[in-house]
């Protein structure tokens, strides 16, 4: 069956956490063979911005959208990632634009 293989190579089920530049936190459910983007697909949507807005850390280092979640040595259940904007983008004032 398609969706077992598909589940197999998508890796282990993980909670995200995302901690946004206003100190809120959100987070999201994923697989870890998911790459960043995907994450940062969930985030954008959240907040109402675009994917370019913003980037993702894990412990201090920047998270490339091509790697895998699982590419990551320490990521793991329950880690949480700091949502970076982009120099002169308000997160905020994107989503309010959006609502």
């Amino acid at each position: 069956d398609v969706y077992k293989r598909q589940e197999m190579y998508a890796g282990e089920k993980i909670k995200l956490n995302f901690e946004l530049p206003d100190g809120q936190v959100v987070n999201g459910n994923f697989r870890g063979g998911q790459d960043v983007e995907w994450a940062k697909n969930a985030v954008a949507q959240c907040l109402g911005c675009n994917l370019s807005d913003f980037t993702l850390e894990f412990d201090g280092k920047f998270m490339p959208e091509v790697l895998s979640l699982s590419d990551f040595p320490g990521l793991k259940n329950d880690s949480t990632l700091k949502v970076v904007p982009k120099k002169g983008v308000n997160l905020f004032e994107e989503k309010k634009g959006n609502e």
